[in-house]
């Protein structure tokens, strides 16, 4: 017995159970990673939905605008208090703003004595219209816009206020009467509130740097201010008739030129108008086009640089993305090369 005891021990082998589920599970696990190494050595089509627009493009552009304006200079010196909104109309002789050398109508602000002030239909729709313009014209890039929105609804906010100190305006000047200056518009014309040196700059003088909007600087006239004489007051926009510089090449512009006339779209706030067209061939060497108009100019009084588009010979249709288009080298062969083969069918003959 003993030597049997002694006999060699094996390990009991578990025979393989291969189920079904084992089988289903490795098949679909090489499908996943068949399916993921295709996916990122294949190219992929992207899907893109087709619309019917205008076929127009490389009408958009960047113009100057060009104004009559004349600056207001200041005679005194003192706190500067405006009464007229940026933007709107005053007739010659018109109060536009006061200069305060004692301060008291600074202090009337500070005391808010207007607090009372109520906006009316016309004055919430005028809000309206500038809310609705910047929103239309914003450009994440320019955030300087920001604050001239501001500053044009401070101005109208303040017109309002004033409107109710004027009110002890006369009791204050006849008590001291040396102290308080008014300042009336020596013409008509549209009022803004900042200067940024193209004031005098004609057609003639623009040049392709002007149109860097990064050397831009704009210097914004701000209610309740000291001032100094000498100092600029406000500015005053006195024609109707305007115009706005654009850069462009020499056939573009000789083709616009024999059009005379040319439609254009501000796109600000979508508005429409007709411009003359002018071409210009200025000391730096390039083309500009001068492009002249006799409306809307209130609408953009305190604008610089307004995006316009031209629309001209505008035509519809189905607008595909360059993204969708391929490119493919090919041969162009001459038409006296081609022959008839074996089989009838028109072909060239390859030489091999």
């Amino acid at each position: 017995m003993a030597g049997r005891n002694n006999g060699k021990i094996r390990q009991y082998r578990k025979p393989l159970n291969i189920n079904l589920g084992i089988i289903i599970f490795s098949v679909i696990f090489i499908y996943i990673v068949i399916c993921v190494f295709l996916y990122f050595t294949d190219k992929h089509i992207m899907g893109y939905e087709v619309k019917t627009g205008s076929l127009s493009v490389g009408n958009v552009y960047q113009g100057i605008a060009l104004r009559q304006e004349t600056i207001v200079m200041s005679t005194d010196s003192g706190y500067i208090n405006y009464y007229a909104r940026e933007g709107e109309r005053v007739g010659s002789g018109k109060l536009v703003c006061s200069i305060d050398e004692s301060g008291q109508l600074k202090e009337l602000f500070d005391a808010n004595k207007a607090e009372d002030t109520q906006l009316s239909d016309s004055d919430l729709s005028d809000i309206r219209s500038e809310i609705t313009g910047y929103m239309n014209g914003f450009d994440r890039k320019q955030f300087s816009g920001v604050y001239d929105f501001k500053y044009s609804l401070e101005g109208t906010a303040l017109k309002l206020a004033n409107i109710n100190v004027l009110q002890d305006l006369q009791s204050l000047n006849s008590s001291a009467s040396s102290l308080i200056t008014l300042c009336s518009a020596p013409v008509s014309g549209i009022v803004v509130y900042s200067t940024d040196g193209f004031e005098a700059v004609s057609a003639d003088q623009i040049t392709a740097d002007m149109f860097d909007r990064e050397k831009y600087e704009k210097k914004q006239l701000i209610n309740n201010d000291l001032v100094a004489a000498g100092d600029t007051l406000y500015k005053l926009s006195t024609d109707e008739n305007w115009s706005i510089v654009i850069q462009m090449d020499a056939e573009r512009a000789q083709e616009l030129l024999e059009e005379d006339y040319v439609q254009v779209r501000f796109l600000k706030n979508q508005f429409s108008s007709w411009a003359k067209v002018n071409v210009l061939n200025n000391a730096d060497g390039n083309t500009y086009v001068k492009l002249d108009f006799n409306n809307s100019m209130i609408t953009f009084c305190a604008d610089r640089f307004i995006d316009i588009e031209l629309v001209t010979k505008e035509e519809q249709g189905l607008k595909v993305p360059n993204s969708a288009i391929a490119e493919k080298e090919f041969f162009l062969i001459p038409k006296d090369y081609v022959t008839k083969g074996n089989n009838s069918e028109n072909g060239v003959l390859k030489e091999t």
